[in-house]
């Protein structure tokens, strides 16, 4: 079963939804043009030495496990809380102890994991694009430097 949320095929970053820069279409069109060939311009991720490619797989694995390891924390803090309000209604504890607090805590725990689940793949999704990301820059640059030089 297909993820809802994942396009059948990804767009350049320059025609996403989100995109808020100042590109031309003639722009775009020229940059659509370097993508649809059999080589794009830019190096490669295959092409760079040993070194670079460790140090940029490096970089993107502690980046991943920046965010793995905050959303994991979200999560944890929502069960707690959630579990916490479980307990004063499980305990009794006065003015605590009300059938809204059982259902705000179970949801809490729900909620928590299901929003992690949701963000952890949409972060695995992001994850290891090294070659967009070079691409990305090289037409980034491309397009500054015909700007400055017409």
């Amino acid at each position: 079963m297909r993820d809802r949320t994942q396009p059948s095929e990804s767009a350049p970053w320059y025609r996403r939804q989100g995109y808020a820069g100042n590109l031309t279409e003639s722009e775009m069109q020229e940059l659509d043009r370097f993508r649809s060939m059999d080589r794009h311009p830019a190096t490669q991720f295959d092409e760079l030495s040993e070194e670079a490619q460790a140090y940029i797989a490096r970089l993107e694995v502690e980046c991943y496990d920046l965010k793995q390891q905050e959303l994991a924390s979200y999560a944890f803090a929502g069960t707690a809380l959630g579990i916490a309000l479980v307990l004063t209604h499980h305990l009794g504890v006065p003015k605590l102890s009300t059938f809204w607090a059982w259902v705000i805590g179970i949801s809490l725990v729900v909620v928590s994991w299901l929003l992690y689940r949701r963000k952890w793949n949409a972060n695995a999704r992001e994850f290891s694009a090294a070659d967009d990301g070079l691409i990305q820059e090289w037409e980034i640059k491309y397009t500054s430097r015909k700007r400055k030089d017409p």
